[in-house]
């Protein structure tokens, strides 16, 4: 199952012009090196109860997820994001585990399409 749209890189690329492949190569690793930190920051919060960090940190990767076209991830991060104040650190905990085990095929797809562009 594909877990990222590439229609969202093709349009930043068409978007672009000439420099749009390397563009969204660049958009594509600056998101697969933020990503690693961004979900750290969430575990880290989580077991430290620190919801404001876990809401902040839950909204940079929804964005950035959508900026790639990883619409599952971002739909999950959206989900934690609303879910971050309500102290309900079991949902929290079963949406992270979520978005970690897309993330892994985000990546893998992403990198993918990064290595043929």
């Amino acid at each position: 199952m594909q877990t990222v749209d590439f229609s969202i890189l093709e349009q930043f690329c068409e978007l672009l012009g000439e420099n749009g492949k390397d563009e969204a190569r660049e958009l594509v690793n600056l998101y697969l090196q933020d990503a690693p930190e961004q979900i750290k920051i969430m575990q880290d919060s989580l077991a430290a109860n620190e919801a404001e960090i876990f809401k902040r940190a839950a909204h940079t990767f929804k964005s950035s997820s959508a900026n790639v076209g990883a619409f599952g991830v971002q739909a999950l991060c959206q989900t934690m994001e609303n879910e971050a104040t309500t102290d309900n650190p079991d949902t929290l905990k079963t949406a992270l585990a979520e978005v970690i085990t897309q993330f892994q095929q985000v990546k893998d797809e992403l990198q993918n399409w990064a290595d043929t562009k």
